[in-house]
């Protein structure tokens, strides 16, 4: 599995005691790591069955769940809805993102078709 670091911080909003973070997962330029994912490169249709949003891209630490995907021009936008689990994880993960010190997404992915310049 690739990783991709897009290094876009996302906003996070307080909505009736839930907290949700909204913004580029990815973004359609070249990125650190000289990778790039163009809009039509991006398949969701499998991941919005099962939306989690994951810690470290650990399958075993769901932490919440996509509400909204959408692969765009600019990039890869999503909104997520972050657990109330007290699970001892979890609560750190939340309290980092309402204290603004865990402020953005990476991705990771399976490369279908792959080309180098």
């Amino acid at each position: 599995m690739k990783r991709l670091d897009c290094n876009q911080r996302f906003e996070t909003k307080k909505v009736g005691g839930n907290t949700f973070i909204q913004g580029w997962a990815n973004r359609a330029v070249v990125d650190r790591g000289k990778d790039l994912i163009k809009m039509d490169a991006w398949n969701i249709n499998n991941y919005k069955k099962v939306p989690m949003i994951l810690f470290n891209h650990d399958k075993d630490k769901p932490i919440g769940k996509a509400v909204d995907v959408r692969p765009t021009d600019q990039g890869l936008w999503i909104k997520a809805q972050l657990s109330n689990s007290k699970d001892p994880t979890i609560a750190m993960v939340r309290d980092l993102v309402n204290e603004g010190m865990l402020n953005a997404f990476s991705v990771g992915f399976d490369a279908q078709d792959e080309q180098t310049n």
